[in-house]
């Protein structure tokens, strides 16, 4: 380790080589922070954490340190606590509010917000003049607490070397069946008097191997003089796997997509509810207009017009019966000879998806129509009703010479279309040379709003908000891309998709989601002016995600690394932020023996870029195994929310670094766009760079580093562990991309020529030719198998359209060839294994895989 870490330091330009040297030179340096997060309980027994920007590469502080043979971490960081703490102790207008964290003074605590920051006088001051002290400190609570009630209180952190089957199916079984908030729905009672919230959630039943989707209903009276309360009605409702519902704009029906097994087949039912019985239900197969409704994805719509009286959605066109030329009857409509024609689909996880109509089911006599003929070279999507009913707004997708994958991809050649009503007329609404995504209406219909990005180029990338004015049918940029933002300043929208309700009552601000560094954070826009305001201010907080906003009650549900989804509801001020939150549940959940730390670095070929990795580790313990994982993608980021695996890995016994890389989507787009071309070895490099400084950490046992990762992750991992073959003593992998070349299978054979770094945009027809084939090989991981030592264990999927199984067949065939220790399972799931039995067996393969090989690594190194 100590060899690959002098590489990565000579590279920087940093020869550490005389200790004491080393340390007064930090008197120099520029320390920043590295946040740290957790409830303030656990800030007050955790070290604080910072790095230190060292000659254009970022290294921890306790990294330095356990470099030092005669200056200790305590006395060093001593050094720096005293720093902050003479800025303000003594200054009399913070007494009283303002307290040092035990054991900690770097970080200050409000007692008022009940929060902590960095101790320095300029965020002082900045917390000092928020709305959010000022409302504090006169009493109002603007902050949620997580209760003492804990999960996993019977999951107690495991040693590696305890580990078996048994605990470790337990703990997945305990954790995996934490539920997640995915959708909510607000209303009003009692002449407004009251707010009734809907809220939809899902979790898993590792018993009967599927996911389970169920409702909760609370309350709360509204009253302006103070914070809501809620009172959960009744009990939880199951609603059913494949059920998916919409509700009126009124809140007077609700329509209820069921997919029901009838003798054997599965037959899908549109049901019609009032708020006390079933009005009516439709039979789609016996109606005969459509085939499969979309229930999710990116062709997915399902809402009421504004009238009440029709339902708008997109199914896939109805095909014709298909039959042998030797079959001896036939109907008049069937296709003879058809049977084994190759039908085109849109992909991974869209496989039933090659044809979508938009469809139109009217309430009142139960009738469906279609519209089928739209411009030429065009796939309907995403469709909502404009003003009045009187035209359909849908996003259609550009054909190509043949269907490429869509989902994870926001690239695609796309437009925004109006559908006149009336006289059944098409026209386009904003530019059409970019990909757009996502149309939203204000709730007077006045404006619409819309993402849009560039095409091609990265799978993945920044957004601009835009809107119409939809009178004029002016076009106008509310938020641009970012290119080159400051260290943590906003670094443009990356957004999947706008919220279904995401406009206030003002007609002005729209509600988002955003990844932002290792975060999503809620963000308030104003599509007036611009600005942006963070809603999300609560730093033990990792992720935010909008459910619902009416009027200005913003319902989202947030989470960290230590604590599990919960739901909030604020109201939103006439400034458009939210002074305090409300949580609907008195109790909630805390993940207890975790604490997570975000630590940035800035590498030494870009000093202005900067990548980072959260680490999550078991409280209070020494020489830990280390799990590193990089994420897939590439341009996709880890977030700091409550996320099953790395939990399930820390009560194992492991740390756990999740590393966003350069090229990760939320660090500005120079940022993300400086990987193409580079992968295998940019993305690569930043990943050791942060394993090696990880693994000096004192918590950290150096010995013991393995490697986990799935799709580009994978890529990354099969990478390490041949660049690095004495680094890492074990990896697993998901569904890994092994050699570029192989890549005329995949869905997403752009991507591949995109990353790859090859000349010119990806044309359909093109060959790759010698050079082309020997670039992808260059950049590829199977140019490094014949020096991997480390055990492989290789997860694969039958279905994955995006990354063909071949790819880790390769890998697994080569190491068996060599007597490289090595497993290969393989599960009938796609690219993401997601399928609840698969994730269990996945997860449990894959700790017991580590726990076993880093035990025999120690064994043969003593």
């Amino acid at each position: 380790m100590i060899g690959n870490w002098s590489r990565i330091r000579r590279l920087s330009g940093v020869i550490m080589t005389e200790t004491k040297e080393t340390f007064e030179a930090l008197d120099a340096l520029n320390v920043q922070e590295v946040e740290m997060r957790g409830a303030p309980e656990e800030a007050a027994t955790s070290a604080p954490q910072m790095v230190v920007v060292h000659n254009n590469i970022s290294l921890d502080a306790g990294s330095l340190a356990k470099q030092s043979n005669n200056i200790t971490p305590q006395q060093r960081t001593t050094k720096y606590r005293q720093r902050y703490r003479r800025e303000w102790e003594d200054i009399p207008h913070f007494k009283g509010w303002l307290s040092c964290v035990p054991e900690n003074p770097c970080l200050a605590l409000c007692k008022h917000c009940k929060i902590t920051f960095t101790a320095k006088i300029s965020d002082i001051k900045s917390h000092c003049n928020s709305n959010r002290h000022k409302v504090a400190s006169a009493g109002a609570s603007t902050n949620f607490k997580y209760n003492k009630r804990v999960v996993g209180s019977t999951v107690k952190t495991t040693g590696v070397p305890s580990l078996d089957a048994t605990n470790v199916v337990s703990m997945y079984k305990e954790l995996a069946r934490v539920p997640q908030p995915i959708d909510a729905y607000a209303c009003y009672q009692n002449d407004a008097r009251t707010l009734h919230l809907t809220t939809t959630w899902q979790t898993t039943d590792t018993e009967l191997e599927e996911k389970v989707t169920f409702m909760r209903h609370h309350t709360s009276a509204l009253d302006v003089q103070g914070p809501l309360a809620f009172q959960q009605v009744g009990h939880a409702q199951d609603i059913g796997n494949e059920s998916v519902i919409t509700i009126s704009t009124s809140g007077t029906f609700r329509a209820v997509l069921k997919d029901l097994v009838r003798n054997g087949v599965t037959k899908q039912y549109i049901e019609i509810w009032d708020s006390t019985t079933k009005l009516d239900c439709l039979d789609l197969d016996n109606a005969g207009m459509h085939g499969q409704v979309y229930r999710k994805g990116t062709f997915f719509a399902f809402q009421w017009g504004n009238v009440e009286n029709k339902l708008l959605y997109i199914a896939e066109k109805k095909a014709a019966k298909k039959e042998s030329y030797f079959t001896r009857k036939f109907a008049l409509d069937t296709e003879r000879g058809t049977e084994y024609q190759f039908e085109e689909n849109f992909g991974e996880q869209l496989e039933g998806a090659s044809s979508p109509i938009i469809c139109i089911l009217n309430i009142n006599n139960m009738t469906i129509t279609t519209i089928q003929d739209f411009p030429e070279g065009c796939t309907p999507a995403q469709a909502i009703w404009a003003p009045d009913d009187s035209g359909i707004v849908f996003v259609g997708y550009q054909n190509y010479a043949y269907k490429l994958g869509l989902t994870h991809h926001s690239n695609r050649h796309s437009k925004l279309y109006l559908y006149d009503m009336e006289s059944h007329a098409f026209c386009t609404i904003g530019e059409t040379d970019k990909a757009i995504y996502s149309p939203r209406f204000s709730p007077d219909g006045s404006t619409l709003v819309y993402l849009q990005n560039e095409i091609g180029g990265p799978h993945s990338q920044s957004c601009q908000l835009m809107k119409c004015s939809w009178d004029k049918k002016d076009i106008l940029l509310i938020v641009d891309t970012i290119h080159s933002p400051q260290t943590n300043d906003f670094p443009g929208l990356y957004i999947d998709e706008l919220p279904k309700h995401c406009w206030s009552n003002d007609n002005t601000t729209v509600v988002v989601s955003s990844v932002w560094h290792s975060k999503v954070e809620l963000l308030a826009v104003n599509t007036v002016s611009g600005d942006l305001i963070k809603l999300s201010r609560d730093e033990t907080v990792g992720r935010w995600q909008v459910l619902f906003v009416r009027d200005s009650i913003v319902i989202a549900a947030l989470s960290s690394l230590n604590a599990t989804p919960q739901v909030v509801v604020g109201v939103l001020t006439a400034e458009g932020s939210v002074n305090y939150w409300t949580p609907i549940d008195s109790e909630d959940a805390k993940v207890t023996g975790i604490c997570w730390y975000i630590l940035q670095f800035a590498p030494p070929d870009e000093s202005h870029q900067v990548f980072e990795a959260t680490l999550i580790t078991p409280k209070s313990e020494k020489d830990l195994p280390l799990i590193v994982w990089p994420h897939g993608g590439p341009h996709c980021s880890f977030h700091a929310g409550y996320q099953v695996w790395p939990i399930l890995f820390v009560k194992c016994g492991f740390a756990v670094l999740l590393v966003n890389y350069r090229g990760s989507i939320g660090f500005g787009e120079e940022n993300l766009r400086s990987l193409a071309g580079k992968i295998g070895q940019q993305d690569v490099f930043d990943v050791q760079c942060a394993a090696e400084v990880t693994a000096q950490r004192e918590e950290i046992d150096p010995t013991k580093i393995v490697i986990f990762g799935g799709s580009h992750g994978g890529f990354l991992a099969a990478h390490a562990i041949g660049q690095y073959p004495e680094f890492y003593k074990a990896a697993a992998m998901r569904n890994p991309v092994i050699d570029l070349a192989m890549c005329n299978p995949s869905d997403v054979p752009d991507w591949f020529w995109y990353e790859s770094g090859l000349s010119g945009d990806f044309v359909f027809d093109n060959v790759p030719d010698g050079d082309d084939l020997k670039t992808m090989w260059m950049k590829s991981p199977a140019r490094h198998m014949n020096k991997i030592i480390a055990p492989t264990l290789v997860l694969l999927g039958k279905a994955d359209r995006r990354v063909d199984m071949c790819h880790g067949l390769k890998l697994f065939k080569h190491l068996k060839s060599r007597g490289i220790t090595t497993r290969c399972n393989v599960y009938d799931d796609n690219h993401d294994l997601a399928k609840p039995a698969h994730d269990a067996d996945c997860f449990v393969n894959t700790v017991l895989w580590f726990k076993k090989h880093i035990s025999s690594a120690s064994t043969s190194s003593t």
